[in-house]
Parts: C-alpha cells; sequence; structure tokens
C-alpha cells in the first residue's frame, strides 16, 4: 500500500511538472510571439515611412522640374518676342514702321527679356541660364546697333544694308539659344519620360 501511495504521488508530481513545463512553455512563446509581431509592426511602420518620405522627394524632384522646364519655356518665349520685333524691323517697307515705334519695341522686348532672366535664372541648370545669359547680352547688342541706326532715319525700312546684315546675324544667333532650351527641355522630359514625368510640358 505504501509504495503504491508513493507511486501515485510520484504520478501526480509528474503530471503536475508536466503541467507546470508546459505553461511555462506557453507563456514563453505567447512572449515570442508578441516581440516577433512587435518587430514585425515596426519593420512595416518603417517601410511605409520610408515609401512616404520617397514619395515625398519624388514630388519634390517633379516640381523641380516642372519649375526648370517653365523657366526655359519662359525664356524661349522672351526670345522669340524679341526676334519678332526685329523681323518688323527687317521686313519694313517704305513707311510702314517709323524708327520711334521700332525702337520703343525693341527696347521693350530687350526689358522683358532681362527681366525673365532675372525671374527664371536660378531654376535654370547650369548650361541653360548660360545660354539665356547670352540671348540676354545679344539682345542688348540688337538695341544698341539699332538704336544707333535707326535714330539717323525716319523709317525702319531706311536703315542700311550693313546694319540689317548686322541685325540679320544677331537674329540668327538668337534663334540658336532658343533652340538649345528647346533641346534641354526634350532632354529632360525623355530623361523623366516614366511615372509622373509624363504630365510634364515642354513647348
Amino acid at each position: 500500500m505504501p509504495g503504491e501511495m508513493m507511486l501515485a504521488v510520484i504520478a501526480a508530481l509528474t503530471s503536475l511538472l508536466v503541467a507546470l513545463i508546459s505553461l511555462i512553455a506557453s507563456v514563453l512563446s505567447s512572449r515570442q510571439s508578441t516581440k516577433a509581431a512587435r518587430q514585425l509592426e515596426e519593420m512595416r511602420h518603417s517601410f511605409e515611412m520610408e515609401r512616404e518620405r520617397e514619395k515625398e522627394r519624388e514630388a519634390n524632384r517633379l516640381q523641380r522640374l516642372q519649375v526648370q522646364l517653365e523657366s526655359s519655356k519662359a525664356s524661349s518665349r522672351a526670345i522669340q518676342n524679341m526676334k519678332n520685333e526685329v523681323q518688323l524691323v527687317l521686313s519694313a517697307v517704305a513707311t510702314s514702321l517709323d524708327s520711334a515705334s521700332a525702337l520703343a519695341g525693341i527696347a521693350s522686348s530687350r526689358k522683358a527679356l532681362f527681366k525673365v532672366y532675372e525671374d527664371t535664372h536660378v531654376d535654370l541648370a547650369e548650361q541653360e541660364r548660360d545660354v539665356l545669359h547670352n540671348a540676354k547680352n545679344l539682345t542688348l547688342k540688337v538695341e544698341e546697333v539699332l538704336t544707333e541706326a535707326l535714330g539717323k532715319v525716319p523709317y525702319a525700312s531706311e536703315i542700311p544694308d550693313e546694319v540689317r546684315q548686322s541685325v540679320v546675324q544677331l537674329r540668327n544667333e538668337l534663334t540658336e539659344c532658343q533652340r538649345f532650351l528647346l533641346d534641354s527641355r526634350l532632354e529632360l522630359a525623355l530623361d523623366n519620360r516614366g511615372g509622373n514625368a509624363a504630365r510634364l510640358e515642354v513647348s
């Protein structure tokens, strides 16, 4: 009888020990699961934060790119306005354009281009900025040449041939500046043709 009781006690203690070990294992497993879950949540949050930062960086990059394109387009338009005024002088016949009006148009376009340079050059790439600066100097040269020539005649049609040839050359150089700016815009658009960059306007 004592032996049977001893066996029963041992069996009971063994069962209790097994239960206790199972409980401890369950608690440890639960803690590990909680820790693993917390780590996964932290990783997910970190990933989402990085994704948001990347989206913000991309949005800022596209915004800067759009500003650069808009600045380049404004520069091209200012150059074209000066070319148009120059062409009016070159195309004048007889009394179709008096010298005072011609000079007023040239001066206005030159000032407008200077203003565009002042407002946009910081947003342009280095080469674009250099080209626009060159265009600025060319328009100033155009104004100087025509101011001297038109100051001596009542009508634009009467400017000397040598002055006309000089102005044609200056206008051609302005066209080269304009072409470079357009090529730069096209290159920017091609380099950023994926994703949201497809909305970028070049012309």
